[in-house]
């Protein structure tokens, strides 16, 4: 099958840019190495992309990238980052960073969670503070610095321990700074139990099949509190995800999900724009990095969903958002017969006007990554800028062509026979090859 392929976006100057990753073997550094290589190959010949790592717990990354030592950094989880906006909780003694923008989000689904060795017999929060065990917690510090710490200790204060408490029953906390030394003290036994994110990784998983590892779950007027305090949402942990007998329900959590890809609101626009198309188009060159996990223990989601990417938790660069919220998107449909037909959308034109998308059974669906075997195009027409004109006549254009591509596909089922004089005709108004 071929399709007219739009020409890719490029810089003739060279560039030489800075990005800040991680401490060096996690997953921000392998995402900042494709990005280097997927724009230098579309920008001047000289250009070049140094990537430097952190030393602490992830605030060094935005302050450097604020204050414009670093172009380009990573950071999570999600929810935390609106407060680097107006200087608001860990971000208080740096005050203010208003001109942090997004490239896009790079979806990945991570928990915060709580889990003790079952000698102490706890099962709950409210078993916690009924037995006071002298327990030695692993975590990250809370050091002003440290994404993970500051998240942690928030929510053990929700439930009602602070350090102080801790100390009181004769525990104590075991500080590092990055989640696998947490769960490396846990592992051999320098700590009793372990508050950390990355659940997905085989160190977890270690630790709740083989150690037997009792998880905590987190209480309701707990996570409700950190919701109306910080604006971080409850999540939970499926039901079997390990194989564990303290697994076989779902355990309610803390929601640490989403990588930030964040810039300056000053980036040079054809800059942000090539960041975010390389982002955008290239991610199957990132996804495949991933694809020997089975994708619910993937540090990193795939199959990257452009819908998805366009919702970060800060602003998007002006350029970004051309860039990822109105990105031509590819849908692949089949027919009854098996026939395929690929079609392409020009999304920026369907979501300015209020564009629907109906999946098998009608309910509403953006459009992703993911081929959606039978799938119907379906529009609905909630009015455009009137002072565009010419956003209303591609509008209109489009709106025949989604037509076309209804009726030649079998309009009222995908299993009635398709006219084939029809669907040829849908093909060509979108300029789409088929293979016969």
């Amino acid at each position: 099958m071929a399709t007219t392929k739009a020409a890719e976006p490029s810089i003739e100057r060279s560039l030489t840019l800075t990005f800040i990753g991680d401490w060096g073997q996690a997953n921000f550094h392998r995402i900042c190495s494709w990005l280097t290589q997927e724009f230098c190959d579309r920008a001047g010949p000289r250009s070049r992309v140094g990537i430097y790592n952190i030393r602490g717990g992830g605030m060094e990354a935005l302050e450097q990238v604020y204050s414009g030592e670093a172009h380009l950094s990573i950071a999570t989880p999600a929810a935390l980052l609106p407060a680097a906006l107006t200087g608001k909780g860990l971000f208080a003694p740096l005050g203010p960073m208003p001109s942090l923008r997004a490239l896009a989000a790079l979806p990945q689904r991570d928990r915060m969670m709580l889990a003790i060795h079952p000698r102490f017999g706890i099962h709950s929060y409210a078993d916690l503070h009924r037995v006071k065990p002298a327990l030695r917690i692993a975590t990250s510090s809370d050091d002003g610095t440290n994404f993970i710490g500051y998240v942690a200790m928030r929510l053990l204060e929700a439930h009602g321990i602070t350090k102080e408490v801790l100390e009181s029953w004769g525990g104590s906390f075991v500080l590092t700074t990055r989640p696998e030394q947490a769960i490396e003290n846990m592992r051999v036994g320098n700590a009793d139990a372990v508050l950390q994110e990355a659940i997905m990784t085989p160190w977890w998983r270690q630790l709740m099949e083989e150690h037997k590892l009792v998880p905590i779950p987190a209480e309701t007027d707990a996570l409700a509190r950190l919701t109306s305090e910080h604006g971080w949402q409850p999540a939970s942990i499926r039901a079997g995800f390990w194989d564990s007998e303290f697994n076989k329900e779902e355990i309610p959590a803390l929601d640490f999900s989403d990588f930030m890809v964040l810039v300056r609101d000053d980036m040079p626009d054809d800059i942000a724009y090539l960041l975010t198309w390389c982002l955008v188009e290239q991610r199957a060159a990132i996804e495949v990095q991933y694809k020997h996990m089975d994708p619910e223990r993937s540090p990193l989601s795939y199959p990257l969903e452009p819908a998805k990417m366009a919702k970060p938790s800060i602003p998007l660069h002006p350029a970004a958002e051309r860039g990822v919220a109105h990105r031509p998107v590819a849908q692949l449909t089949r027919h009854a017969h098996g026939r395929q037909l690929l079609v392409l959308i020009l999304q920026n034109h369907l979501h300015e006007a209020g564009a629907e998308i109906l999946i098998r059974d009608g309910q509403p669906h953006e459009l992703g990554a993911d081929l959606v075997p039978r799938a119907i195009l379906v529009y609905q027409h909630r009015g455009l800028n009137e002072r565009d004109g010419q956003q209303r006549r591609v509008f209109n254009q489009l709106r025949l062509r989604l037509d076309q591509i209804r009726v030649g596909v079998g309009e009222g089922g995908l299993d009635k026979p398709v006219d084939k004089r029809r669907a040829r005709a849908a093909k060509r108004a979108l300029y789409v090859d088929e293979d016969r």
